[in-house]
């Protein structure tokens, strides 16, 4: 598997590898902020950032990581 490929920097993620992450985000991060942005009810916007949002949950998936499949 190349080394930029989505799967590899999946599994060094999942291992604690900070640089997949970073690269991840660097790839993946626009289209997800847009995605969550295009979703996110007037109500919710008026109290949370796309980018907040987006932060916050991915914080959360990296502090569960050991049980993501």
């Amino acid at each position: 598997m190349p080394e930029g490929h989505f799967g590899e920097l999946l599994r060094r993620l999942l291992s604690g590898d900070s640089r997949g992450f970073e690269i991840l985000l660097q790839r993946h991060g626009p289209a997800l902020r847009a995605f969550v942005r295009s979703r996110m009810s007037l109500e919710l916007r008026a109290h949370e950032s796309c980018s907040d949002l987006v932060q916050s949950t991915l914080c959360e998936l990296l502090s569960d990581r050991d049980r993501f499949d």
